[in-house]
């Protein structure tokens, strides 16, 4: 009973299907609403770096599945406790199953999610970081 829904360029051309739905571009509240009615946020780029959407999926306590190809992601992800991480084909139908099937297992990612990002990337924390640094770079130090 799982629908894929993939939002942002189609890059691979794919078609929507009975399973996959191809959203294209969506709007910020288009958005919310998807990550709302997630299982999880599926972020399976090697070549990412901590994405926004990823951060927004936590903030929606929407756990995530990364791909073990992105330190990066793995580092978040281990340090919010906020999803699972697969290395291949098998470990992420793994970890899939388990999202798809364990809504407690999975209600607690999300929920470690939502606190890491509230812990490092409020608004507050952010222009407190961004404060310091510029003091700090006036000051010449």
């Amino acid at each position: 009973d799982l629908q894929l829904v993939v939002a942002g360029q189609n890059v691979a051309g794919l078609a929507s299907d009975d399973v996959v739905t191809m959203t294209g571009f969506v709007s910020d509240d288009q958005v919310s609403a998807l990550l709302q009615r997630a299982r999880c946020l599926i972020q399976p780029s090697r070549f990412e770096s901590f994405s926004l959407v990823l951060c927004e999926a936590w903030a929606s306590e929407t756990p995530t599945l990364v791909t073990a190809g992105s330190d990066v992601l793995v580092g978040h992800t281990q340090r919010s406790r906020g999803g699972l991480v697969y290395h291949d084909a098998d470990s992420f139908d793994d970890a899939l199953l388990t999202l798809a099937n364990d809504p407690e297992r999975s209600q607690r990612f999300g929920l470690s999610g939502r606190r890491y990002v509230q812990a490092l990337f409020s608004p507050d924390i952010v222009t407190s970081r961004i404060e310091n640094v510029l003091r700090t770079a006036v000051a010449g130090k």
